[in-house]
């Protein structure tokens, strides 16, 4: 993990698979793949995150920070029906 690394939300996707990933947004985009986000923190469980968002949030309290899961949001041999 590199923390501070700026890279996008896709960048994150191919580098972190499976995981949540702890951003500070730099740049939002409506199309989500080309946000970028200074890296905060990544991992498979995302209350790892938890006390790498309160260091940040106690730091920078008006900062736009997002929390981004890497992996499938539909589990294999599951179909969501909306």
């Amino acid at each position: 993990m590199t923390v501070g690394e700026i890279m996008t939300f896709a960048e994150a996707d191919r580098r972190y698979p499976d995981e949540w990933v702890l951003f500070e947004v730099i740049d939002d985009d409506d199309d989500w793949t080309k946000a970028t986000g200074r890296l905060l923190g990544h991992s498979p469980n995302r209350q790892d995150l938890d006390e790498p968002f309160r260091r940040f949030r106690h730091q920078k309290p008006k900062a736009l920070v997002a929390e981004h899961w890497t992996g499938d949001l539909v589990a294999k041999g599951y179909v969501a029906m909306l």
